[in-house]
C-alpha cells in the first residue's frame, strides 16, 4: 500500500516487480485488515502449502476479512491521492522533528522510529505522549538492538497539519522531559 510509485509493495519499490519468483505480504497496517498473502507459480504455492509447517492445522482468513482486505485494496488502486498525501504527511513530520533535533531513525514508510535508547526512558516516552492525547508504542530489546530502545509514531493520510504539528510539538517536549 506504500512502498513503490503505485503503493504495490517492494518489488516495485526495488524495480524488479515480475521478476521475483515469490512475492508476499501483510494485510495489516496500510490495508486497516489481517492475515498476510503469498503469490507464486503454482508449483512454488503447492510446495509451501504441503511443506510449511505454519501452514499445518491452519485455517483460511475468514470471508469477511478477506473481503475487506479486497476493498481496501480497491480503494488503493482507485484513490492514489491518499498515498501521495500520505508521503507528504511523512515528510513534513520528519521534517519538523529533525529541526527539533530529535534523532529520527531513516523510514521509507509512515511507521516513524524515533531513537531513545534506554528501553526504561522509552516505556515513559510512550507514556508521555499517551498523556498528550498521542499513541506512540514503546519497541524495547529484543524486538530492537539493545540500546536502540525507540517510540513509533505511525502517520495516516487523514491527519491535518494540525495533527502533526501537534505530534512533533509533543515529541520535541520529550527532549525537556529528559526523556530524548
Amino acid at each position: 500500500g506504500v512502498l513503490g510509485d503505485s503503493g504495490r509493495g517492494t518489488a516495485e519499490h526495488f524495480g524488479v516487480s515480475g521478476r521475483v519468483p515469490v512475492q508476499m505480504g501483510t494485510l495489516g497496517k496500510a490495508l486497516g485488515s489481517f492475515g498476510a498473502y503469498i503469490a507464486g507459480d503454482r508449483d512454488m504455492i503447492t510446495y509451501i502449502l504441503n511443506k510449511a509447517r505454519s501452514l499445518i492445522f491452519s485455517t483460511a482468513l475468514p470471508p469477511a476479512v478477506c473481503a475487506a482486505s479486497l476493498a481496501a485494496l480497491r480503494v488503493l488502486e482507485q484513490e492514489p491521492w491518499r498515498r501521495e498525501q500520505l508521503r507528504k504527511n511523512v515528510h513534513r513530520f520528519v521534517v519538523v522533528l529533525m529541526a527539533q533535533g530529535v534523532d529520527v531513525a531513516a523510514s521509507e514508510t509512515p511507521i516513524i522510529p524515533i531513537i531513545i535508547g534506554d528501553s526504561e526512558k522509552a516505556l515513559l516516552a510512550g507514556q508521555s505522549l499517551m498523556d498528550k492525547g498521542m499513541f506512540a508504542l514503546a519497541v524495547r530489546p529484543p524486538t530492537v538492538p539493545e540500546g536502540t530502545a525507540r517510540i513509533r509514531m505511525t502517520i495516516m493520510a487523514t491527519h491535518s497539519p494540525e495533527d502533526l504539528d501537534r505530534a512533533a510539538a509533543a515529541v520535541g517536549m520529550l527532549k525537556q522531559e529528559g526523556l530524548l
